[in-house]
């Protein structure tokens, strides 16, 4: 009796080992078949024809979608570029602007610094 009962716990320790890695397997299973969303991440059409099977087709697909996805981002970056090349030149013209004020303002000041040393050595002069 003894003896059965021992067979029986060994017997079921290993069922629940097996129970065990059974569930890990399925765990890692469930991970691996979970999809990651990268930069060039292409989705797939839900119904898969019989061309996605073929491994050449397969190839220049992906590549297809590569291109496009590529192609996509380097238009965006193209707008980017000349949005800022507008506002680079627009700053450009701006500080052009500004210097040039700058410098009739200083014209200025200068002739009225002139004209108030005029003034003080006329006044100065003239007892």
């Amino acid at each position: 009796m003894d003896e059965q009962l021992g067979d029986e716990n060994l017997s079921s320790t290993l069922l629940k080992k097996q129970l065990k890695r059974i569930k890990e397997k399925e765990e890692i299973q469930n991970v691996v078949h979970e999809t990651t969303e990268t930069e060039l991440s292409i989705p797939c059409p839900v119904p898969c024809s019989v061309e996605a099977h073929d491994s050449e087709n397969a190839n220049m697909e992906f590549w297809r979608l590569t291109a496009g996805k590529l192609a996509s981002e380097l238009d965006k970056i193209r707008k980017d570029n000349l949005n800022l090349e507008n506002l680079i030149n627009t700053a450009m013209t701006r500080l052009s602007e500004l210097n040039d004020r700058n410098a009739e303002l200083l014209e200025e000041a200068q002739y009225f610094d002139n004209e108030s040393k005029c003034a003080k050595s006329t006044s100065s002069s003239s007892p």
